[in-house]
């Protein structure tokens, strides 16, 4: 199957972000002048959303062979490329499989199955509202698909994913996190101000979210996780990340029993995707003898659909 070209599937990209656009602002300029006159029903209608992901990107990895499965009964993209250990890549809140690329190249060079998603609600799979659970779920799918994960690199929310999908014993040996949260507060926070939602609005929208989730916010946190975890870990965090702090990736490393933490300077929340350095940093730390393991699954891969 081919890949479409990056010009095209930036073309693709642009359907259907006018809709979620005009639906996701339309909702928070109704919750900003009437939220305080709705009640209890302001926290669903916050609740849609805070999950609701930003408009996709739908480019896709290159010289990968795409793949299809299910989670939670929706279609999951994903992609494969490469020989050996698989390295499993989960991408954050609004983003996409093809930013890791030059990551994705080196670890190839390095003798590793790169395997990377589009996560529910992003990129190519299906899904309108998302979340950590939907995130981590899909882990937990793509795991029985590839078979098993000697590394997984994660970034932003993909990383409290990755907390999570360990947390419920997936097996992986060595873990990167990149830019990772460590408590919801941080977010919600950012949401709130940036929409200047009311008080009582922010409460609603927690108390109708974990409804919806079925789970409390601070129990699905990286930090509530992080003591139990003993797979080592690189935490990577750039001292200028606006969306995510650095002291709490710190806070998240010196409660995980067998993390260290990286800070770097002046790569922001995106840009430390692509640094060399960084790809460098990661090479380093995860030092896995080339094998070719993952040979006949890549086969597999190539060729399956969606089940």
């Amino acid at each position: 199957m081919k890949t479409k070209s990056a010009s095209s599937s930036l073309f693709i990209s642009t359907i259907g972000r006018i809709p979620r656009q005009a639906l996701q602002l339309a909702g928070w300029l109704f919750l900003r002048f009437a939220g305080r006159l709705l009640g209890a029903s302001a926290g669903a209608i916050a609740r849609r959303c805070y999950f609701l992901p930003p408009p996709r990107t739908l480019l896709s990895p290159e010289g990968a062979a795409p793949f299809r499965f299910r989670s939670r009964g929706l279609v999951v993209q994903g992609y494969s490329r490469g020989l050996g250990p698989v390295a499993l890549l989960l991408h954050g809140w609004g983003g996409y499989a093809a930013q890791f690329d030059p990551l994705a190249a080196e670890l190839v060079r390095a003798g590793h199955r790169v395997v990377s998603l589009d996560l529910p609600g992003h990129g190519r799979s299906g899904g309108t509202l998302a979340s950590l659970l939907h995130f981590a779920d899909a882990v937990g799918e793509a795991e029985k698909l590839i078979g098993p994960i000697a590394t997984l690199v994660a970034h932003s929310l993909g990383g409290g994913a990755a907390a999570l999908a360990l947390s419920r014993g997936l097996p992986v040996r060595r873990v990167v996190l990149i830019s990772p949260f460590a408590r919801f507060d941080s977010f919600l926070e950012l949401f709130s101000r940036a929409h200047r939602l009311s008080p009582r609005t922010r409460t609603a929208l927690v108390q109708d979210g974990e409804r919806w989730l079925g789970a409390p916010f601070d129990e699905i946190t990286p930090i509530h996780f992080a003591p139990r975890l003993h797979v080592p870990a690189l935490v990577i965090h750039s001292d200028d990340d606006r969306i995510t702090s650095v002291a709490e990736s710190r806070e998240l490393a010196a409660a995980w029993p067998a993390a260290e933490h990286a800070t770097v300077s002046r790569l922001g929340h995106l840009r430390v995707l692509r640094d060399p350095g960084v790809h460098q940093r990661v090479l380093d730390f995860l030092a896995i003898a080339p094998g070719a393991a993952g040979e006949s699954r890549d086969r597999e891969l190539a060729t399956s659909g969606t089940r």
